[in-house]
């Protein structure tokens, strides 16, 4: 964390345990004794990622949770580039082929094996 400094006698302190924003906290200072107002300001970072379902490719779902959470039947799924979520079934439906084209979930686990 950036240290302090007094605006009085520019002596430099640890911003210890400052951390609400909005507020104007107290501080004394450890070189003069004065008291002088802390104020917590946050920038925000950046960092860019590539997006393809956003350029007219697929979504890429995928659960991220090792244990999914099964829900009605469902789990929700996430596109691994944006915010897209969909629900799919926690097993084969019903309607699922011999060949397993016909459902998701084992041509998932069709695909899983490929890789």
């Amino acid at each position: 964390m950036e240290d302090l400094e007094c605006p009085y006698c520019k002596h430099d302190q640890e911003a210890c345990e400052i951390y609400e924003t909005e507020v104007t906290h107290e501080v004394e200072c450890d070189g003069c004794g004065k008291t002088f107002g802390v104020q917590v300001e946050y920038y925000p970072s950046y960092s860019e990622a590539i997006m393809p379902c956003a350029n007219d490719e697929p979504h890429e779902f995928v659960n991220f949770c090792r244990h999914p959470m099964v829900i009605n039947g469902k789990v929700e799924y996430s596109c691994k580039w944006c915010d897209t979520k969909e629900d799919r079934p926690a097993s084969c439906s019903i309607g699922c082929t011999k060949d397993k084209r016909d459902c998701w979930l084992c041509d998932e686990a069709k695909h899983e094996e490929t890789k």
